[in-house]
């Protein structure tokens, strides 16, 4: 009983750490490695936007973007990242994170217009939720930071183990781009809501 315990214990930290360095490896750039953005552009998103895809072993991911102007922050080779106020990007993964969980991040937009958008957040470590999100958009507009439950901090996960802590440690901070996405009217919704910033007269 005790071997197979050992044995169970192995296999569940070697995939831990197999999915980890999968999330991870080319995923994440450090917002000072990339050019800061010239372009007098902005999306703004009046109603709350999601999107839905089963990824892994079919597991329901939902990523979305909570209304609010997304400024044209930074740039890559391959496109533009526009960043929103506050935590205004969520998440949920019905395998391990089914509470919508809050990012400081933003849109992300391809220059190659065959290319759909894409949200982004910045990689943390202490995990902030809302406990529903069309609430917590109702809140927003009235509380600088409505509703909002810090939980445990994801580093020193027991499983993971130093070497799954000291990978997590290393991407704090950086941006990662999650898959692109695939519903249709979601990207055009996205891409219907950019704008140019108009100058003063």
């Amino acid at each position: 009983m005790h071997i197979q315990h050992n044995m169970e214990f192995a296999v569940i930290k070697i995939l831990v750490v197999a999915l980890v360095s999968l999330f991870m490896s080319g995923c994440a750039v450090a917002p000072e490695k990339l050019a800061d953005s010239q372009r007098a552009e902005r999306i703004v998103i009046s109603d709350k936007i999601s999107t839905v895809a089963y990824r892994g072993m079919h597991v329901r991911c939902e990523e979305g973007a909570l209304p609010g102007v997304y400024a044209a922050w930074k740039e890559d080779d391959d496109g533009v990242y526009f960043f929103g106020p506050d935590r205004s990007i969520w998440s949920t993964n019905a395998a391990i994170q089914p509470v919508p969980r809050l990012w400081k991040g933003g849109i992300y937009l391809p220059n190659n217009p065959s290319e759909a958008p894409r949200f982004f957040f910045i990689f943390e470590t202490e995990i902030h939720t809302a406990d529903n999100i069309d609430a917590y958009v109702l809140q927003r507009m009235t509380a600088p930071s409505p509703g909002i439950s810090a939980g445990a901090n994801i580093a020193g996960n027991a499983i993971g183990g130093a070497l799954v802590s000291a990978m997590i440690q290393s991407d704090v901070g950086k941006i990662v781009k999650v898959p692109a996405i695939e519903d249709s009217t979601t990207a055009q919704r996205i891409l219907n809501a950019r704008k140019p910033i108009q100058s003063a007269p």
